[in-house]
């Protein structure tokens, strides 16, 4: 298993990952909810309104994204309280520090 210092380390990353997520998704939140300012789609090309489509779905793919990445996190914090966190699932194989490091979720 880790060394304290190695499970400090691997906690303090997710817990500074967890709060950039936070940060980031606040901000993607107000992106999203920004308008062209148009009141109204009519005169707009249809170039426009693709454009704002595809950025209203990319900012819903990244809101996804970062939801799916807090629940692993929140998963990785509740095994080191638990006292499984750096065993594998399935195997059941302790996984490597070095890999743990890179994606300690």
């Amino acid at each position: 298993m880790y060394s304290e210092k190695q499970q400090s380390l691997l906690k303090n990353k997710l817990h500074n990952r967890k709060k950039e997520l936070a940060e980031r998704k606040a901000a993607t939140e107000i992106e999203n909810t920004q308008s062209t300012g148009e009141l109204s789609s009519y005169d707009n090309h249809p170039a426009d309104t693709s454009s704002e489509l595809f950025e209203a779905g990319r900012g819903l793919a990244m809101m996804n994204h970062m939801d799916e990445e807090s629940r692993a996190i929140e998963q990785a914090l509740a095994a080191i309280e638990e006292g499984t966190y750096g065993t594998c699932r399935e195997c059941k194989e302790e996984i490597p520090f070095e890999r743990m490091e890179i994606v300690p979720q």
